[in-house]
């Protein structure tokens, strides 16, 4: 049978394929169980045991470098703080079902695609990062520091005959961030600070094709061509931030952070492997490509109370405009159409994280923590099927010890769940997807903290 009497008249053009196949290819960005979307929240062992509530009040270590940069210059004495997370997900998939586009040769009937659906694609994971600070650098209420961190991230890989492997396969994001950081103390009570960011972008997503001469494969007893596209790219943005830190009465203290969004132009290429020649408007080859990347704006507000001089209750919220990542724009160069410009709608809304704490200094030594938080969903309609994110909760438990006095630990665990979410996925060359996701994971973190 001709391959152009295979998909229905009611099919795309082969302009919209390549551009929706191209989007698909992009769409799946999710991440894991501890911050919607691709974003991470591992940069503060201190504030993990909290949940995050009340970090942007810290003043404890030198990750208030990250935390809220005001806090900076209430450091006592030049010290290095580093960190270590431990991320172990876990990644539960019931009712899955694929099946083609609409197929001519019999009827305009969708063709069922097998295969299977382990779940924990989620690979486990260590994020690291490390910070120096040096408060009152010879400058009266001037301090100075940096920091090394990673804000953004996600690694998901799935098995080779996993039955969602047309709409997201393999996916790797990694931003790296260096910080420059000031800090200024006005009076006893107020502290201004902004950091300036380096970020490094580096990712590779690819998915497998269903080539329109195989959409019967399944009704043949013979496995589909399997056609591969690979995006692979890096890029180099920047970006800032700027935080207010005010003790409002020697018991209370306000802390105000905003993380600016930032913009890469991730260049590299996209590659098709496998794909029959005059089918597509691409053929199997490399071409050039350049995806158009934001990540997103935050707002951050916390309130640290002094109950006793033993005893803090610890509050945040915190605002993420996902919005502003609604699309991912792409160019693809030197295709059977030319250049061509396309863009994938996300459909990500702005999020909510509100979290509470406590936190018991219970010796001199030893300090205790607990903490829960409640993270809406980055989208409630149809999420990607790479690994889909819904609404999640955060339940943790931190403890400090001092070694000696220039030397202290900081230990946390987080067990992180979220609500089930259903995923309806459609891509032009392939067909639709539907599956429940529910995503949890136990995450434990070190730091160490010395001081010269």
């Amino acid at each position: 049978m001709p391959a152009n009497t295979i998909l229905s008249t009611t099919g795309f053009a082969q302009k919209n394929i390549l551009a929706l196949s191209i989007a698909a290819l992009l769409s799946g960005l999710s991440g894991t169980a501890s911050a919607a979307a691709f974003q991470l929240n591992y940069q503060s062992t201190e504030a993990i045991g909290l949940a995050n509530a009340g970090r942007a009040t810290l003043t404890d270590h030198a990750s208030v470098i990250y935390t809220n940069p005001a806090a900076l210059s209430r450091l006592d004495g030049q010290q290095v703080s580093a960190n270590v997370s431990g991320v172990f997900p876990k990644t539960n998939i019931s009712y899955p079902a694929a099946s083609t586009q609409p197929v001519a040769a019999v009827g305009n009937a969708r063709v069922p695609l097998g295969g299977t659906a382990e779940g924990d694609a989620v690979d486990n994971t260590v994020l690291g990062s490390a910070y120096w600070a040096i408060p009152n650098t010879g400058v009266d209420g001037l301090s100075a520091g940096v920091g090394f961190y990673q804000p953004f991230g996600f690694n998901a890989n799935y098995e080779d005959t996993y039955i969602g492997r047309y709409w997201g396969d393999h996916s790797e994001l990694t931003i790296l961030t260096l910080q420059p950081t000031v800090s200024y103390r006005l009076n006893d009570t107020l502290s201004l600070g902004a950091g300036f960011t380096v970020n490094h972008v580096d990712g590779k997503l690819t998915r497998r094709m269903l080539s329109p001469l195989d959409a019967l494969a399944p009704l043949q007893g013979r496995n589909p061509n399997n056609g591969l596209q690979s995006l692979i790219g890096d890029d180099i943005a920047y970006g800032w931030n700027v935080g207010g830190l005010w003790d409002i009465t020697p018991s209370l203290h306000l802390g105000a952070v905003y993380r600016s969004e930032v913009d890469y132009d991730v260049e590299g290429s996209v590659r098709f492997s496998n794909v029959p020649a005059g089918v597509l408007p691409f053929t199997t080859g490399q071409y050039d490509a350049v995806l158009k990347l934001t990540t997103p704006e935050n707002y951050e507000v916390s309130v640290a109370y002094d109950v006793s001089p033993s005893t803090k209750l610890h509050g945040s919220w915190i605002r993420t405009n996902w919005s502003s990542a609604k699309t991912l724009p792409i160019q693809i160069e030197g295709t059977a159409v030319g250049t061509f410009n396309t863009s994938e709608t996300l459909g990500y809304d702005d999020t909510n994280l509100y979290a509470v704490g406590v936190s018991w200094q219970q010796t001199d030594r030893l300090g205790l923590r607990a903490g829960l938080a409640v993270d809406e969903a980055v989208t409630n309609l149809h999420p990607s099927a790479r690994v889909p994110t819904g609404k999640r909760y955060l339940h943790t438990l931190g403890a400090s010890y001092l070694i000696n006095p220039k030397t202290s630990i900081d230990l946390a665990y987080i067990y992180a769940h979220e609500d089930k979410t259903n995923v309806r996925a459609i891509n032009a060359d392939s067909g639709t997807y539907t599956s429940t996701f529910q995503n949890r994971a136990n995450i434990v973190a070190a730091q160490l903290n010395y001081k010269f």
